[in-house]
């Protein structure tokens, strides 16, 4: 398979555009084209199985991704696909759980996650937010400040992403519970601008910006940026009537997370 066909990431996201145009059917036509030419695969069973019923969010794809890792019990990908379903099932279920079967479904969910983790350990961010999530979920707050910790060894990981997924974890988490200090981990070179550094803050609910840091900032795009970032976190009203008064130059610089929330807000305002 070419590189492209090997990345489950660019493969998710070719198959959300063309699920967004329309082509879905296709879609499912072309992965299943695939999957018969490659039957040894477990990539391009997995792309199938993405691009088939049933939904995420079902018992009936936790089912479908559970038979899938019996066919595949070494692959890494279709090991956390799988995981995937079972988190979005648990989390996204609208029939009354007792305590006792909630607590024992996300138990499970994070046994399987040790289980696979002793042979491959998270080696992308996307993989690691999916750990994190499951442990936290079973309140296994040491383990996941634990799985982040090690991700920041390799120095060339520690991107913007990653800052905010360990500060959103380590809040999470408490500081009894964390084994690092984020901060620590912040570059030199992100250090020294302010404005990044007040967005991080916000960002990992550490602090909001005062007013008085915001208008000491020389760049009005930088406070636009933080001032309709912190609104969409703390006043969606307020964030939907600024951001139609926004230039692009400003909507653009929002993280993707930020922006999400924003439109999702202006959604269910204009339903």
């Amino acid at each position: 398979m070419h590189t492209w066909q090997e990345d489950p990431g660019a493969q998710a996201l070719a198959l959300s555009l063309l699920r967004l145009i329309g082509d879905g059917d296709a879609a499912r036509a072309r992965y299943t084209e695939h999957a018969q030419q490659h039957p040894d695969s477990p990539l391009a069973a997995l792309y199938l199985q993405r691009a088939s019923p049933p939904s995420l969010g079902t018992a009936e794809a936790v089912a479908a991704y559970q038979e899938l890792a019996k066919r595949f019990p070494d692959s890494p990908d279709v090991g956390r696909a799988g995981l995937d379903a079972r988190w979005r099932f648990e989390l996204g279920d609208s029939r009354p759980w007792s305590d006792r079967e909630r607590q024992d479904f996300v138990t499970e969910t994070a046994r399987l996650l040790k289980a696979l983790e002793e042979k491959h350990p998270p080696d992308t961010l996307e993989a690691l937010e999916l750990d994190v999530r499951i442990l936290l979920r079973a309140q296994l707050r040491d383990a996941a400040t634990t799985r982040v910790r090690r991700y920041a060894e390799d120095a060339r990981r520690r991107t913007w992403d990653f800052l905010v997924l360990a500060g959103r974890t380590a809040a999470a988490a408490g500081p009894e519970h964390t084994s690092y200090v984020m901060r620590d981990w912040i570059p030199p070179a992100l250090a020294r601008q302010p404005e990044r550094m007040a967005l991080l803050d916000l960002l990992t609910g550490l602090r909001s910006p005062k007013e008085a840091e915001l208008a000491a900032m020389t760049s009005p795009v930088d406070r636009a940026v933080l001032r309709l970032t912190r609104d969409v976190l703390q006043d969606p009203k307020r964030a939907l009537t600024q951001a139609v008064r926004e230039p692009e130059a400003v909507l653009s610089r929002l993280d993707p997370e930020v922006a999400a929330l924003l439109k999702q807000g202006d959604t269910v305002l204009t339903e």
